[in-house]
């Protein structure tokens, strides 16, 4: 049977009011894993997300309002 990656949807802010959405697939020794994350690795997910967002184009960013900078993650659900 034929394992799922697992990804997770970062939304990642770089100023008050602008945001990009990123998504990051969960990797297992290298390969795509299904298996839940913990604490610590979602934080290196969240990471990494922050990373791939930072290469982004400034017209990949979204302008809204927002109180602090943080990343959110929501799972993909299929």
């Amino acid at each position: 049977m034929e394992r799922q990656e697992k990804d997770y949807t970062f939304t990642v802010y770089r100023t008050i009011q602008q945001s990009v959405q990123v998504t990051v697939t969960n990797v297992w020794y290298g390969y795509p894993s299904d298996r839940e994350v913990d604490g610590r690795e979602l934080e290196q997910l969240a990471n990494e997300a922050e990373h791939q967002a930072g290469e982004l184009p400034d017209g990949d960013w979204k302008s809204e309002e927002v109180d602090t900078i943080y990343a959110l993650f929501e799972t993909v659900e299929e």
